[in-house]
């Protein structure tokens, strides 16, 4: 159970391996290589419950810990699309903390573009949770993507865009 996604990128690889597996019938036997391979991979899991992260993500040293910038990052690839939410505070010597807050991520089949979209999406939904959530907080945020195709469909209101990019981009625009 992680309601922070801080084993997300963990969880991700879990989903796009498991795909693979659907092939097989329930009472069907695995190939040696792949029951090998799960194997370690269970034994990976069983090691995440010695991992453990810190509750607080306001560092004692902080300027002023009722201001929080939260760095809002997406991305996706043919398979797969994420973000991740990073809460930083400037500290008393001027440098920054940065802690990952959250992250999401979700499989995806469409176009490269149209799973980038989907990531800025999950992006936006999870700022607009954490900025109701940060209710008393003063909240500077920050959003990043390396896809220009969505950049542009989410800041371009002259162009036509086909009904599903619409209704995406509009979501987005309403959650930023």
């Amino acid at each position: 159970y992680d309601p922070c996604g801080l084993v997300e990128i963990y969880k991700i690889q879990w989903k796009l391996e498991y795909q693979h597996l659907a092939s097989f019938g329930w009472d069907e036997e695995l190939p040696i290589e792949i029951e090998n391979h799960w194997k370690g991979r269970i034994r990976e899991l069983a090691e995440l419950g010695q991992v453990s992260w810190p509750r607080c993500v306001i560092p004692d040293d902080a300027v002023n810990p009722c201001m929080v910038r939260l760095i809002g990052v997406a991305d996706a690839a043919e398979e797969a699309a994420g973000c991740m939410v990073y809460a930083c505070y400037e500290r008393r010597d001027k440098s920054f903390s940065v802690e990952l807050l959250t992250a999401r991520s979700r499989l995806v089949s469409y176009t490269i573009p149209r799973n980038e979209l989907e990531g800025v999406r999950m992006l936006a939904q999870t700022m607009a949770i954490l900025r109701k959530n940060l209710e008393g907080t003063q909240v500077v945020e920050h959003y990043f993507t390396d896809s220009t195709v969505t950049m542009c469909w989410c800041v371009n209101t002259a162009k036509k865009l086909k009904m599903y990019v619409l209704s995406r981009v509009m979501e987005i625009r309403r959650n930023i």
